[in-house]
């Protein structure tokens, strides 16, 4: 067992973790931070890539809410996988 390895996958996974939890629980806020937060840039970057998609996240938040959760599902499980390889070897 890597101590230092390990340290860093449970590290890993409790970062996973805490942003996953706005995901999952507080989507429809984090999906109203966004909004806001795009429109305050694209004032300042008339080029940015929202602009060429059509604002396509902000006439369908709920798309944008689910694809950060499976995201974030994939990071909390590769961050078990981490610890689980971590303790008991690749092999």
């Amino acid at each position: 067992m890597d101590l230092p390895m390990l340290v860093f996958s449970i590290v890993f996974l409790v970062f996973c973790v805490r942003y996953s939890f706005f995901w999952w629980f507080h989507g429809n806020e984090y999906a109203k931070m966004n909004r806001k937060k795009r429109m305050m840039y694209r004032k300042k970057l008339f080029f940015m890539p929202q602009i060429i998609m059509f604002d396509y996240y902000d006439r369908d938040p709920i798309f944008e809410i689910w694809l950060n959760r499976v995201f974030g599902l994939l990071l909390v499980l590769a961050g078990v996988l981490m610890v689980f390889v971590v303790i008991n070897g690749p092999f």
